[in-house]
C-alpha cells in the first residue's frame, strides 16, 4: 500500500466518523428545536414555506441557525488557512461548540436559541474540517452533494471511463463511490442513534458526538502527503 492510498484510507475513516457525529447532532437538533444544525438547504426551505405563509416568527426560527453555520465555516477558515492540515484543532473547536450547545439545552431550556446557535456554529466548523479524500471532494455534515457524485462515480465506473485526477490505481470510481457511500451511511446511523436514544436520553445523546470528536482530537495525525 503506498503512503497516499495509507493516507486516504485513514482519511475516509475519519471522515465516515465525523460524518456520524453529524447526523446525530443534526437529528437532535430536528427532534429538539424542530430545524437542522447542519442541513441548511432544510433551514432555507422552512423558513421561505413560513415566510411565505407570513409567519415571521416561525421563519425567523429557522433562519436562526443559518447565521450561526456561516460563522462557524467562516471561523474555521480564518484561524486556519489549511483547514486540510487541522483536523486536530477544528475537531476541538467543534467540540467546544457541542459543548456549549448541550449546556445551554441543560441549563437554559427556555432560551432554546442559544443550543440553536451553538449546536449549528459547531456542525459549521464540522462542516470545513475535512473537504477532500484523496482526489474525491465530499462533505461530512450534509450528503446531498455527496450522492450527487455518487451516482456520477457509479456512472463512470459502469462505463470503465478513468479519473481524471487518479492518485494512483487503487484511486477509481468505484472507490471513490465506495467512500461516498460510507459518508451517507454513518451520517444516517447517527440520525437513527439519535431518533432511538433521544427520547429516553435527551441531551446525554450528545455524548456519542462528544465522544467521537475527543476521539479525533486525540487520535487524528497531520496527513503524511498532500493527497
Amino acid at each position: 500500500m503506498t503512503p497516499e492510498e495509507r493516507a486516504a484510507r485513514e482519511e475516509s475513516r475519519r471522515a465516515a466518523a465525523l460524518a456520524l457525529a453529524a447526523g446525530c447532532v443534526d437529528a437532535y437538533a430536528l427532534m429538539t428545536f424542530g430545524v437542522f444544525a447542519s442541513f441548511m438547504s432544510g433551514n432555507t426551505t422552512s423558513a421561505g414555506v413560513r415566510a411565505g405563509a407570513a409567519s415571521a416568527t416561525r421563519a425567523a426560527h429557522h433562519f436562526l441557525p443559518i447565521p450561526a453555520f456561516v460563522a462557524g465555516a467562516f471561523v474555521a477558515a480564518l484561524l486556519f488557512r489549511d483547514v486540510r492540515r487541522s483536523v486536530r484543532p477544528l475537531s476541538g473547536l467543534t467540540l467546544g461548540g457541542l459543548v456549549a450547545g448541550a449546556l445551554a439545552t441543560a441549563l437554559a431550556p427556555r432560551h432554546g436559541w442559544l443550543g440553536v446557535l451553538a449546536l449549528a456554529f459547531s456542525m459549521g466548523v464540522l462542516s470545513s474540517t475535512i473537504r477532500r479524500v484523496g482526489g474525491q471532494v465530499l462533505n461530512v455534515g450534509f450528503v446531498t452533494g455527496d450522492l450527487i457524485k455518487l451516482g456520477a462515480h457509479l456512472a463512470l465506473a459502469a462505463r470503465r471511463a478513468p479519473v481524471s485526477d487518479c492518485q494512483g490505481a487503487w484511486d477509481t470510481h468505484a472507490w471513490r463511490a465506495i467512500v461516498l457511500t460510507r459518508i451517507w451511511a454513518c451520517l444516517l446511523a447517527g440520525a437513527v442513534f439519535a431518533g432511538a436514544a433521544g427520547a429516553r436520553l435527551g441531551v446525554l445523546v450528545l455524548l456519542l458526538p462528544a465522544a467521537i470528536l475527543v476521539t479525533v482530537v486525540l487520535g487524528a495525525a497531520e496527513p503524511a502527503v498532500r493527497c
